[in-house]
């Protein structure tokens, strides 16, 4: 009997551009748009692999790794969203993850909402009119 494991993403690839998904594409290279578990993960590719990702969207993120240096981030835009009453992770532990990233040169624009550990739609919004405001996006053709 043959097992097939799916399990849903946690992260995907930016590659849209409301209202029309298809239609644009990432400047500069790869860049994701994280849930909790996917934006620690793309937070650790910053931390530590600074060139990976051309920017990064991250809802409710917290400190990954700590690195011995600070990594070289210099414009690289990232987007935090964040939950002021979050138990999970707390407002000082988002805020020094910004601190870590904007150490390293990045463009970092932390975004608060009075709500949890839960993705809410103003997160969702905001992020959408970040990006869009980013330059991470190419304008469709």
């Amino acid at each position: 009997m043959r097992k097939i494991w799916r399990k849903a993403p946690t992260s995907w690839p930016v590659s849209w551009r409301a209202p029309r998904p298809s239609t644009a594409s990432i400047r500069g290279g790869s860049s994701r748009l994280a849930t909790p578990n996917g934006a620690n993960i793309a937070a650790s590719l910053l931390l530590s692999h600074p060139r990976v990702l051309a920017g990064a969207v991250l809802f409710h993120a917290m400190v990954p790794l700590e690195p011995s240096a600070p990594p070289d981030l210099a414009g690289t835009p990232v987007f935090i969203a964040g939950g002021s009453a979050d138990p999970m992770i707390p407002l000082a532990g988002t805020e020094r993850l910004a601190a870590l990233l904007r150490a390293g040169g990045a463009a970092v624009t932390l975004h608060w909402e009075r709500d949890g550990h839960a993705l809410i739609p103003a997160e969702v919004r905001a992020a959408q009119e970040w990006l869009n405001a980013s330059g991470l996006l190419v304008p469709p053709a």
